[in-house]
C-alpha cells in the first residue's frame, strides 16, 4: 500500500513540476438577461424523451437561469422519480454546487437558445448552446447543438414538453451572478 501511495505522489509531483496545466472551464457567452415574457410557462419544468425512455429535463427561472434537473433511472416511472429528485433539493442544496447543472438562457420571439456547461472527462468543462423553436408555450423543439468555443455544430432533434411543477428548486448558484 505504501508503494501505490508512493507512486501516486511521485506522478503528481513529476506532473506538477513538467508544467502540465489543467484547462479552465469555458465561459458562458450568453449575457445573463431576465425573460418577462409568455413564450413559455415557467411554473414547473420541461422534458424530453430519448429513445431509450429515459427522460433529460430543464428547468426554466424567470431571471434567465436554467437548471438542468437531470433524468430518470432506467425501469422507473419517469416522472416519479425526477419530481423525487427535484424535491430531494429542497432538503439538500448539493445540486447548486455543482457547475454543469447551470446555465442561461434567452428567448426572442419564438426562438430559444440556452447554453450550460457540461460534464468533461479531462480538462475543464465545455460549453454548448442549444437552439430551437418555440411551438407553444408548453413545447419547444431544440434543433442544433452547437460549441461555444469552437463553432462546432451538430444537428439534434430533441422536443420539450412542459409539466407543471411546484416549488422549483431554488435557482440560485455561485456560477451565474
Amino acid at each position: 500500500m505504501k508503494v501505490l501511495y508512493l507512486f501516486i505522489i511521485s506522478v503528481f509531483l513529476m506532473s506538477s513540476s513538467c508544467g502540465i496545466e489543467i484547462s479552465p472551464d469555458e465561459e458562458l457567452t450568453l449575457n445573463k438577461q431576465g425573460f418577462t415574457g409568455n413564450q413559455l410557462k415557467i411554473n414547473g419544468y420541461y422534458y424530453f424523451k430519448s429513445g431509450n425512455d429515459l427522460y433529460d429535463t430543464f428547468i426554466l427561472y424567470r431571471n434567465g437561469v436554467i437548471l438542468s434537473g437531470g433524468g430518470n433511472a432506467p425501469d422507473t416511472d419517469p416522472f416519479i422519480f425526477i419530481e423525487n429528485l427535484f424535491n430531494s433539493y429542497q432538503n439538500n442544496n448539493s445540486y447548486q454546487e455543482k457547475k454543469s447543472n447551470w446555465g442561461l438562457f434567452v428567448i426572442d420571439n419564438n426562438i430559444i437558445c440556452m447554453e450550460k456547461w457540461h460534464p468533461s472527462s479531462g480538462g475543464g468543462m465545455p460549453v454548448y448552446k442549444r437552439t430551437g423553436e418555440i411551438l407553444n408555450d408548453t413545447t419547444f423543439i431544440i434543433t442544433k447543438m452547437i460549441r461555444s468555443s469552437t463553432g462546432n455544430e451538430v444537428s439534434i432533434d430533441e422536443t420539450f414538453h412542459f409539466k407543471k411543477f411546484s416549488p422549483k428548486p431554488d435557482s440560485t448558484n455561485s456560477f451565474i451572478e
